[in-house]
């Protein structure tokens, strides 16, 4: 069931870093979008831990008092009811901000970085969402024909994109960068890009 949740958002995260880059004004934008859709992964995952810990807990309460706590959640004719409408309603909210809480501290933290390291990164994250994007074209692809034959020469070819991807996104991260940090600026203008 995780799986079918985390596979929405790593696409939607590799698809949001790839119109990103493309796009030269929203290619600062490249690397945030693509964390927000990613951060909801764990979002989720801890929020189902959580509700499961709670249906654990309201299981216990509703033995001692002989309460159904699934009448909360139960499905009518039609369709989730009202607290089960509201429980959904807090939870997308507590992903999204949870979400954005990442985004937002990630942004504070690259934004620190010498220019040599932030390259590194942006390599290194670029190659991930190549390698993430060409694998799902791949599985995409594969379920289409009968690909048993040229499983190595497809996988090569998106191995060669991901590389691609990286390298283009290397020798340009001057513009995944966003402004020089006013408030506490770890590194110089010069270290940031600025300059030189």
């Amino acid at each position: 069931m995780i799986f079918i949740l985390v596979v929405p958002f790593l696409m939607a995260g590799c698809s949001a870093f790839i119109v990103c880059a493309a796009i030269p004004p929203l290619q600062r934008f490249a690397l945030g979008a693509s964390l927000w859709f990613v951060a909801c992964v764990p979002c989720i995952v801890g929020l189902l831990l959580v509700m499961a810990l709670c249906d654990i807990g309201a299981h216990a309460v509703g033995e001692q008092i002989r309460w159904d706590p699934g009448m909360l959640t139960r499905f009518s004719g039609r369709g989730l009811s009202w607290p089960g409408w509201l429980g959904l309603t807090a939870a997308a909210l507590a992903v999204g901000a949870g979400a954005s809480i990442i985004t937002v501290a990630h942004g504070i933290v690259i934004r620190r970085m010498t220019l040599s390291l932030f390259k590194l990164y942006v390599a290194f994250v670029s190659f991930g969402v190549g390698v993430l994007s060409s694998g799902f074209l791949a599985i995409a692809i594969g379920d289409k024909i009968d690909m048993s034959e040229h499983v190595l020469p497809t996988w090569t070819v998106c191995l060669l994109l991901a590389v691609a991807l990286s390298r283009i996104c290397y020798r340009n991260a001057r513009l995944f960068r966003g402004t020089y940090p006013k408030t506490f600026p770890i590194v110089t203008r010069e270290e940031f890009g600025h300059g030189v």
